[in-house]
């Protein structure tokens, strides 16, 4: 499997795990996304996943990996195009417009699919797996919103 897949699969099953709530799909740089598989591993490993549950994760993955990989290559897509219509410096209002439109409609096809396989992985998890996975939830945002203080104190002083 190519290293962008596993990426898209990582961050897939992350997503579903966490039953949609990690919306965020931007692309990452490589040494970004390396660092992220990494803490992708540890968290999992902290739920304590049984071979079975491991087994029926990549099984439900797998069968969804054909309809996420287009959606996850063509966001990646669509943000670079905006990106580079951004900054051609001749942007109007309407193209930019237009074109955070087909990202809009992309994330929605790729919420979707994460709702899919949300539903069929959380019958393989435990309760206790559940509200872990929620507990994980929760430091996720937390860390989201202490980056967020973070850059907007740098803009501000």
């Amino acid at each position: 499997m190519k290293t962008g897949t596993r990426c898209a699969v990582g961050a897939a099953l992350v997503a579903s795990l966490t039953i949609g709530v990690i919306a965020d799909a931007a692309p990452a740089r490589e040494a970004a996304a390396g660092h992220r598989r990494g803490m992708i591993g540890e968290r999992l490993a902290s739920l304590g996943l049984t071979d079975e549950q491991k087994a029926k994760l990549k099984e439900v993955l797998k069968a969804h990996q054909p309809a996420v990989r287009p959606l996850v290559e063509k966001l990646v897509a669509e943000r670079r195009a905006l990106q580079d219509l951004i900054h051609t410096g001749k942007a109007d209002e309407s193209a930019v417009r237009a074109q955070a439109g087909k990202i809009a409609a992309v994330e929605a096809d790729l919420a979707v699919e994460r709702a899919k396989i949300a539903a069929e992985l959380r019958p393989v998890l435990s309760e206790g797996q559940i509200k872990k996975l929620q507990h994980l939830k929760g430091e996720f945002r937390d860390r989201v919103d202490e980056f967020r203080a973070r850059v907007a104190k740098r803009f501000s002083e």
